[in-house]
């Protein structure tokens, strides 16, 4: 593998596993999975939605320690989406 793509799979961990987790919620419902490459809108529509605070807290029903790891992964997430944006465009 190129060093250039596995640095850059690294950087986007938390990407893709936001991505994984979206396809498996998919799954259950029988829709394709979703790909960074052709689906990018999808995803960060998706990924949007999910930051809202009632999403990341569960409605105020996670304890602090789990709503601040939430947003923190989020927030890396959406950084990672930025980041991949740049680069492709």
């Amino acid at each position: 593998m190129d060093p250039t793509v596995k640095e850059r799979n690294h950087n986007m961990k938390e990407l893709t596993q936001y991505i994984d987790q979206i396809n498996f919620k998919r799954s259950l419902f029988g829709k394709a999975p979703l790909d960074l490459t052709y689906d990018i809108v999808e995803i960060r529509e998706t990924i949007e939605g999910e930051g809202q605070p009632a999403q990341l807290s569960g409605d105020g029903e996670y304890s602090i320690d789990e709503t601040v790891r939430r947003t923190n992964f989020w927030i890396d997430t959406i950084m990672q989406l930025n980041e991949y944006e740049k680069e492709i465009a």
